[in-house]
């Protein structure tokens, strides 16, 4: 009997310490590679390429910082497993009114395609894996500004 008991419990203490094990794996924080951020004067189209780069690496710090201060937070830098075949297109004007802005302020719309594959567990439901349109509006208050990332999603 001793020994059945003993085997139950070596049985219960490896399942546990695998799923531990696999929790960890799972749900720990991708390492990050830093990706250079751009110059404050940097074209909004090199700003897009940069965020999506930062992305990719999970760059987290340099994602933060290409957000506008007014920006959600983006959760997609810890949930990605991967963004590739990352394509952005010319920027294309919009009514800073629209966006909450003083007219004199400065709207894009940057539309991009990428393929995008999810982390176990982290897909926030925002779009399926696979290739994908999307976009991100940049803004700037003014033309010494740097454009930042205000909003994405749009395609």
């Amino acid at each position: 009997m001793a020994r059945a008991r003993r085997t139950t419990l070596l049985a219960v203490a490896a399942t546990a310490t695998l799923a531990v094990a696999t929790a960890v794996v799972v749900l720990a924080p991708l390492p990050g590679t830093p990706v250079a951020r751009p110059a404050d004067d940097a074209a909004p189209e090199d700003v897009v390429h940069a965020y999506t780069a930062a992305l990719a690496a999970h760059d987290c710090d340099t994602v933060r910082a290409l957000r506008a201060p007014s920006a959600h937070p983006s959760p997609w830098c810890e949930a990605l497993s991967s963004l590739t075949d990352v394509s952005v297109g010319a920027p294309l004007p919009q009514d800073a009114r629209g966006a909450g802005l003083p007219a004199t302020a400065d709207v894009v719309q940057v539309p991009v395609t990428f393929t995008v594959d999810w982390r176990p567990f982290r897909d926030d439901g925002s779009l399926d894996e696979g290739p994908t349109t999307w976009g991100y509006v940049l803004v700037r208050e003014t033309a010494r500004d740097p454009w930042r990332v205000a909003d994405e999603g749009v395609g």
